[in-house]
């Protein structure tokens, strides 16, 4: 701009008939838009480093949170839950647990103790997912699984978890370990889920008798040496009589443990043969 200001006047300070400021304005406008696609393209890294950042934190959360617990208190995020939410819900319920794992444990190193669980859990939870389930708690050496929908999977589930534990079985006993076995409860009833705790510390439960049954159920698993054994409120719920090898246990087992009701043993799944 000084160049041509003094050219106009005879001020000759390079070339005498040279305009340079519609060169150095095009020069300004590219370095300027230079700078903004510079500018532009750290903010779109930074908000993709952001949205990584997130992405991995919600899916760090939901291995202490099941998404699954989000979608029955109607949140989208973890951030959404404050304390007090709840939803009741009629819902099927399973529990498992591994047999005579406390008393093996007792003499047996922490490192084997945890190995063997972990590679046991790690077999069943992507068993029940896949039946459509999640599992609200872990039980030490067992879980409480809830199928909000279709719990007629439940018992297909339950089926899945023994075949699996017949092939731990023989690799355990291969290797000395505990002879793998399980019991399994299921149930159907109205649970109340929620969150407890105050807001530096929330905690997710499930309150309801329901859960109380649903393990008394696995329990009498031990009692009447049936690994599958379900209620009379889930077995008419989603069962047809055809469906299924069961046998109907007495009552007075039933109400010896405290189970208001006529409880079934699953034995196996009934194969029909077409032709």
């Amino acid at each position: 701009a000084i160049h041509d200001i003094a050219a106009i006047n005879n001020i000759y300070v390079f070339f005498s008939s040279t305009s340079f400021i519609s060169y150095a304005f095009i020069t300004f406008v590219f370095i300027q838009t230079l700078i903004v696609a510079r500018q532009q393209e750290k903010s779109n890294k930074a908000v993709i480093r952001l949205s990584e950042s997130l992405s991995n934190a919600n899916k760090s959360y939901s291995r202490f949170v099941p998404k699954e617990i989000l979608t029955l208190l109607n949140k989208n995020s973890l951030k959404d839950i404050s304390v007090g939410d709840w939803t009741s819900k009629k819902v099927t319920l399973l529990c498992f647990d591994i047999k005579h794992f406390t008393s093996w444990a007792e003499n047996t190193e922490p490192k084997i103790i945890f190995n063997t669980l972990n590679r046991i859990l790690k077999e069943i939870s992507p068993i029940v997912r896949e039946h459509e389930g999640f599992i609200e708690k872990y039980l030490g050496d067992g879980i409480i699984a809830i199928f909000p929908e279709k719990g007629y999977l439940a018992f297909d589930c339950a089926l899945k978890i023994q075949e699996k534990l017949k092939e731990l079985r023989q690799d355990s006993q291969k290797n000395n370990l505990i002879e793998i076995s399980g019991g399994i409860g299921i149930h159907y009833g109205k649970i109340v889920l929620g969150t407890v705790g105050t807001t530096e510390r929330l905690r997710q439960i499930t309150v309801s008798k329901e859960i109380e049954t649903v393990i008394k159920l696995e329990t009498l698993t031990r009692v009447v040496d049936i690994d599958i054994i379900t209620s009379r409120s889930a077995f008419e719920q989603w069962v047809k009589s055809t469906d299924f090898e069961i046998e109907v246990l007495k009552p007075e087992i039933t109400y010896q443990i405290g189970i208001p009701e006529i409880a079934y043993g699953i034995k196996g799944k009934i194969q029909v043969v077409k032709g």
